[in-house]
């Protein structure tokens, strides 16, 4: 299993909200990479567990390159 603790991600939640924040914690859960995010939402709820594959882990020069594009 890859660490990812420390990795900025972020999450959408329904058409048009996105959620930023870092992961703290990870276990594995039979197949799946599950993880614990400090988010700068207020709304979103940090004691919860996620599915890895429901987030994506950012990587800020590439993003920010394709935003400058649009």
């Amino acid at each position: 299993m890859k660490d990812v603790v420390g990795k900025p991600i972020l999450r959408s939640f329904g058409f048009n909200t996105l959620a930023f924040g870092r992961i703290t914690e990870q276990r594995e859960e039979g197949p799946w990479v599950m993880v614990r995010v400090d988010w700068v939402e207020d709304w979103v709820d940090g004691q919860e567990w996620y599915k890895l594959a429901n987030l994506m882990i950012i990587d800020k020069p590439a993003l920010l390159n394709r935003v400058e594009k649009v």
